[in-house]
């Protein structure tokens, strides 16, 4: 145990086991009957020979070692014990110094023979080291040259290779600004890095102005969402992805983009995405619109009313479902069957028309389109009658014959009927009251009925005749600029003519023209002419009346105004506008002061068929404002209001006249009747006098009369 020991490293748990193993042989040491003095000294030898016990740790041993022994002993143990314990412990310490001097002293005399043989080897190895050293300095010098050389050519092949990156750099920038794709660089964070001139060319704005930007300033929210995915994908996976689809710019616009990315690596780290779109948004378009072409054709196939078919080798190979209406056979009973035989009236064979039909095809699949009319009769024993049209079109390296069967029965009876109808319209035409004419292409009359003749008073050879030798004067000429003007595709409506007629006298016309054709070629122009003479001349007398009038609207001295039935101003005369302002169409409510305009309007209610008017006044200018309005109906000869017509009279003059006046009655009446009164008075007063005189007397005579009674 102590051998093991000895060469450990000492630790808490070895210590214990030790200082248990001489606690025991102390004991023992201790409780033997006889202790020898040396007992204590081979205890220190064995403790020296222990390497991890330390001069400076061995008290701590020795105390732990007493302490250890006392535990085990009982008080009168430990008394009797305790001086052989001392003596115990100091003969360790001089058995542990002894053991380790010598034990020291023998490791000082190994040590120094070891380093002695070191030494001579160390130096022995060191010659051999200065040796090689030599030879690898030698060796590493011509390393180095070689190293020194290759070192240049690398520096010149990397000084190459950074001339000819710069030159790709060039390139590639050049032909990233010079690509017609958009190119850009968005980094992790989902900010550009580079665009070239054609992307920024998309926003309306420079390159320079866009880098540094978030992605999302660029595009709407939706396809910012979706490019965000996409962009993550190609960071995460570190593989090139490829996506078509429609793409919103911020400001709205929409396109459609075929746009490639690819992760950008620096030490192995995807930091970047390098994003190359191409703007397909005409191509899609052109698509769509081949697309939507595509639909209408097989739309236009399968509803056109026309029955079309697909012959090869004069067999029929498609149809659309009109075939199935026009020859009266479901569709799976048409195809496969010979064009020949489809249109064929009887079932027994017709070899004239076979030669004729397959004479059709072989000209048209020549190149000549052929246009031609046969009839048809069902299974159900209806006639009908059809235009074909046979064309070709290239399928491959061979020609098919595209047929187009159109059903004319309509036609042919409506042609018979128009016909019918013609010949009503030619009755109707000779018995117009309004004159009917036809004009050729050399503004020669063709066509006079017999109206037309009574208004103009010449016949058609007539009037040919006369235009031919005067097709210099003026009233010739306009009439063939009338006649040009209708023949190059303007209608006329209604245009006046002043000419001399067969008598003499001056007449006026009116007509229309439009041009004809017959088979596709312009022929002549037709129309119709009235006499309108007599118009003109009311017209005339209507036009002096109107001057009649409109001097006297003008000159009168009241205020006249026009109104519509809707009360809105017509017609004004300058003493209105003078007074009340310019109203011509507006409202009568806009009228101030509004009494007047209530005034005017009330009137208008009233009115039925004959005028009425009514007298008002207004303040104006701290001055009291009289007037008389009167209103009168405009009326229709069959007694229709169709408007009014108004006067405002200020009357104010006249009404303070006669305001004067009746001032001046009354004053004259006053002072009548103060003059009546006082001599009421007067004559009050000297009758009273004279009754009271007179009763004086009387009472007087009374008296006298009685008493001459009583002396009788």
């Amino acid at each position: 145990m102590l051998s093991k020991l000895s060469f450990a490293v000492i630790n808490a748990e070895e210590l214990k086991a030790v200082v248990g193993q001489f606690v025991e042989t102390c004991i023992k040491v201790l409780t033997a009957d006889n202790i020898a003095d040396d007992h204590g000294e081979s205890i220190g030898e064995a403790l020296a020979s222990l390497h991890f016990i330390r001069p400076h740790i061995l008290g701590r041993f020795q105390s732990a070692l007493h302490k250890a022994i006392l535990q085990h002993l009982t008080n009168e143990e430990a008394c009797r014990i305790l001086p052989d314990l001392l003596e115990l412990l100091s003969g360790i310490s001089n058995g542990y110094t002894k053991n380790a001097v010598k034990i020291i002293l023998k490791q000082q005399e190994e040590i120094r023979a070891a380093y002695v043989e070191q030494a001579e080897k160390a130096r022995t190895e060191l010659k051999e080291l200065y040796d090689q050293l030599d030879s690898l300095v030698t060796i590493r010098t011509r390393e180095l040259s070689e190293a020194n050389r290759k070192l240049a050519e690398e520096i010149k092949k990397h000084e190459q290779a950074e001339l000819a990156l710069k030159e790709s750099e060039g390139r590639y920038r050049t032909l990233a600004e010079s690509a017609p794709d958009f190119i850009f660089i968005i980094d992790s964070n989902d900010v550009v890095e580079y665009v070239n001139q054609h992307a920024a060319e998309l926003f309306q704005c420079q390159p320079e102005d866009l880098i540094g930007r978030k992605h999302i300033e660029l595009f709407g929210k939706s396809t910012f969402d979706l490019h965000k995915k996409f962009l993550q994908k190609v960071l995460n996976d570190e593989q090139s992805f490829h996506d078509q689809d429609w793409a919103e710019l911020h400001n709205g616009e929409r396109i459609f983009l075929d746009t490639r990315l690819a992760p950008i690596k620096e030490n192995g780290v995807v930091r970047a995405v390098l994003g190359i779109a191409r703007d397909l948004t005409q191509q899609k378009l052109v698509e769509q619109r081949i697309a939507d072409q595509e639909r209408k054709y097989h739309t236009l196939f399968d509803t056109i009313h026309n029955a079309i078919l697909l012959i090869d080798n004069g067999i029929v190979v498609d149809c659309n479902r009109s075939s199935e209406d026009f020859f009266g056979k479901p569709q799976q009973k048409i195809l496969g069957e010979t064009f020949v035989k489809l249109l064929k009236k009887r079932p027994v064979r017709d070899k004239q028309f076979v030669h004729k039909m397959n004479g059709q095809i072989e000209q048209c699949l020549k190149g000549k389109v052929q246009h031609f009319e046969v009839d048809y009769s069902r299974t159900d024993g209806e006639v009908l009658h059809f235009e074909i049209g046979l064309t070709r079109f290239p399928e491959g390296n061979e020609w098919r014959v595209l047929a187009v069967v159109r059903n004319i029965t309509p036609y042919k009876r409506a042609l018979k009927a128009l016909q019918t109808s013609e010949l009503r319209f030619k009755d109707i035409i000779s018995r117009s009251i309004d004159g009917y004419y036809f004009v050729d292409v050399n503004y020669r009359l063709q066509r006079l009925n017999r109206s037309g003749q009574q208004i103009l008073t010449y016949t058609k050879e007539e009037i040919n005749s006369l235009f031919a030798s005067k097709a210099n004067d003026k009233r010739a000429r306009d009439l063939q600029r009338l006649l040009k003007i209708a023949m190059s595709g303007k209608s006329l409506s209604w245009e006046e003519y002043k000419f001399i007629d067969k008598y003499g006298k001056t007449r006026w016309i009116v007509l229309n023209a439009r041009r004809v054709y017959d088979g596709g070629q312009v022929t002549g122009v037709e129309g119709f002419i009235k006499d309108i003479t007599d118009r003109k001349k009311a017209d005339a007398e209507l036009v002096k009346s109107e001057a009649r009038y409109r001097a006297l609207f003008e000159n009168t001295p009241y205020d006249v105004f026009g109104l519509t039935t809707d009360r809105r101003f017509i017609k004004v005369n300058q003493n209105f506008i003078n007074r009340w302002g310019r109203f011509e169409g507006k409202k009568l409510e806009a009228l101030r002061p509004k009494t007047l305009a209530r005034l005017i309007s009330d009137l208008c209610m009233d009115v039925q068929k004959k005028g009425v008017s009514v007298e008002s006044s207004y303040r104006y200018n701290s001055k009291e404002k009289y007037f008389r309005v009167i209103v009168a109906p405009n009326l229709t000869v069959k007694k229709r209001i169709i408007g009014y017509a108004g006067l405002i009279i200020d009357v104010t003059d006249s009404y303070n006249a006669l305001q004067e006046k009746r001032k001046f009655a009354e004053a004259l009446i006053r002072t009548s009747e103060d003059e009546q009164r006082r001599i009421s008075r007067e004559i009050h007063d000297s009758l009273g006098q004279m009754l009271f005189a007179l009763q004086v007397e009387l009472s007087s005579v009374k008296s006298n009369f009685c008493d001459n009674s009583q002396n009788v």
